[in-house]
């Protein structure tokens, strides 16, 4: 039997090293090494309870928002998840602004304009608008979703079915959430759901940055309507 020395070991281990993690591997993109990363925490219903892991997938995307993108699974056959994480943040995101809004700005100024017209108050007027957002929420997204995907098949930019592109925008939509933050929370919220929506469109349809920003186009769209333009 043959024997090897050391210095001969320690020359094979040179010669070979060992593989470099894909999770860490220098250079590597994330669609390069998704298959070595674990679900986003929302998708891992089993392990995390539903708050805990709304809770950690917005971490996650604050942390790092181009690998918790490279989490997201593209194509589970399941909008109700993603669906219901966007809507629970946009509530709550909404609440926030509201919240803002009634603490640090004269009520009467920022939503008054808004439902003089209907002959409320600002604060009743603020209240009922709370029953119409999760319908608005939904219809956005489905709207938003398949304008981006009709924009990115346009143009050529569709590696993955309508389900990846609707998932991109539902998560990106975890970022309400921030508008929970008094104050910066909302601008905050919007920059880093653009953020979300463009790393996606680059990472699921391997997107180049002209067709992600037309991907994201619709997103653009409801900032515009938002603001009232």
């Amino acid at each position: 039997m043959r024997v090897e020395s050391p210095s001969s070991a320690d020359d094979a281990s040179r010669s070979h090293p060992p593989p470099e993690s894909p999770q860490i591997a220098a250079g590597a993109l994330p669609f390069d090494v998704r298959d070595a990363l674990e679900p986003i925490p929302w998708e891992q219903a089993d392990r995390y309870s539903s708050g805990l892991a709304m809770w950690l997938t917005l971490v996650a995307i604050l942390k790092n928002p181009l690998l918790a993108v490279a989490r997201i699974p593209w194509n589970r056959q399941d909008f109700v998840a993603p669906l219901v994480l966007c809507v629970t943040s946009g509530i709550l995101g909404h609440v926030g602004i509201l919240s803002t809004a009634f603490i640090f700005a004269d009520v009467d100024a920022v939503l008054g304009p808004r439902f003089a017209e209907y002959g409320v108050s600002p604060v009743a007027g603020a209240l009922l608008s709370l029953m119409t957002v999760p319908l608005g929420l939904v219809l956005r997204l489905y709207v938003t979703s398949a304008m981006a995907h009709f924009i990115l098949k346009a143009v050529g930019a569709t590696q993955r079915n309508y389900e990846a592109t609707f998932r991109i925008y539902a998560y990106a939509g975890t970022c309400s959430l921030l508008a929970l933050l008094p104050g910066v929370g909302a601008p905050v919220s919007m920059a880093m759901t653009l953020l979300v929506v463009l790393l996606g469109m680059r990472v699921a349809h391997r997107a180049t940055p002209g067709q992600s920003f037309l991907g994201a186009a619709p997103h653009f769209l409801g900032l515009l309507l938002d603001s009232g333009v």
